[in-house]
């Protein structure tokens, strides 16, 4: 419930230096809803230095200072939290990789050495529970969203990721209680019903999920993450067409979502069209030309459509974004052999 075109190096920090706000208004430390006790001068010092440091990619600088916060008011929880939230920003900014994930292990242990010295915090232990989420520390994540829970009984979003964990980790009635909760406490939210929609995909009924997951589009025609449990529901029921009719016309910059390429390939592929579904698979690649899972679909893709030349060359697109090599060789042998089938007939 958490974030296409080709990355740009002004918009990338700004989408840091939002994500930092956004985990400053999670963990309850934007100016609105700061402590009782206000930042010492320093503290605040240093977080106008970060917000600067992010803002223009340094991200090196912005993690010293906030380290430096860290060790000159070790017994201030606000320092922490200040820490972990700069870690979670350059991790977002990094590739999926070890570099990555030690970024967010920093910014947990960070996060709960916060939570050492002020245990009710409901917002910082949220922000834990979503980078324990990310590192796929799934028990992890449960345990600090249901210290959020219990910190603040009124928040319908607490409840939610307390509900998604529980769905993660197959305790589906525990989650269907917490995800009705949630949408008990804010029933003009789409999100526990898209929850609940995922949580009977997952229990095999498909009628209540696809009206769970109409409900929530009804709710938010607007957002794109219904639209995608609402095909996905479709997709399941063999309903192709209507996967196509729901996302098809959505404008470019919403069919390069991943998601959103995932379903439309899917339902091409099921009608045998595999030339449109190597065409979803392209329009993703080229707003993430870094990431080589599209280039590799895309390439399977027009491998399914016996497009052998197109499939030869987005391999090798695959393979200049840094695909696994196992990945690569096993399409290669695929390729090869269909080749050589196609020459022996």
């Amino acid at each position: 419930m958490q974030q296409v075109y080709r990355p740009h190096p002004t918009r990338s920090r700004r989408r840091c230096l939002l994500l930092s706000g956004l985990l400053a208004l999670v963990s309850g430390c934007d100016d609105s809803t700061r402590p009782a006790a206000q930042s010492p001068p320093d503290l605040a010092a240093a977080e106008r230095l970060i917000d600067g440091a992010l803002l223009e990619g340094r991200f090196a600088a912005a993690r010293s200072a906030a380290e430096e916060a860290a060790r000159a008011i070790p017994a201030d929880e606000r320092a922490h939290e200040l820490l972990a939230r700069t870690l979670a920003c350059a991790a977002a900014q990094c590739p999926a990789g070890n570099d990555r994930s030690r970024l967010l292990a920093d910014s947990l242990r960070s996060y709960e050495s916060a939570l050492v010295i002020r245990p009710d915090w409901a917002g910082v232990a949220h922000a834990a529970g979503v980078v324990a989420d990310q590192l796929g520390r799934q028990e992890d994540a449960l345990r600090h969203y249901r210290c959020a829970s219990a910190a603040d009984s009124s928040s319908a979003q607490y409840r939610l990721y307390e509900g998604l964990a529980l769905l993660h980790l197959k305790r589906y009635e525990e989650a269907r209680q917490a995800m009705r909760l949630a949408a008990e406490l804010d029933p003009r939210s789409g999100w526990p019903l898209a929850a609940l929609a995922e949580l009977s995909l997952a229990t095999g009924d498909t009628a209540a999920a696809l009206d769970f997951a109409q409900r929530a589009r009804r709710a938010s025609p607007d957002t794109l993450a219904f639209r995608v449990t609402e095909a996905k529901v479709l997709r399941h029921l063999g309903r192709h067409e209507a996967v196509l009719l729901l996302l098809g016309a959505l404008p470019e910059v919403d069919r390069a979502e991943e998601a959103v390429a995932w379903e439309l390939a899917a339902a091409h592929a099921a009608q045998g069209n595999h030339r449109s579904s190597a065409a979803a698979w392209e329009l993703r690649a080229h707003s993430c030309p870094a990431d080589p899972a599209p280039a590799l679909a895309a390439a399977r893709a027009w491998l399914a459509g016996e497009d052998f030349v197109r499939a030869q060359r987005w391999l090798e697109l695959a393979r200049e974004a840094g695909a696994d090599e196992a990945a690569l060789t096993d399409a290669a042998a695929e390729l090869n052999a269909a080749i050589a089938r196609r020459q022996s007939q």
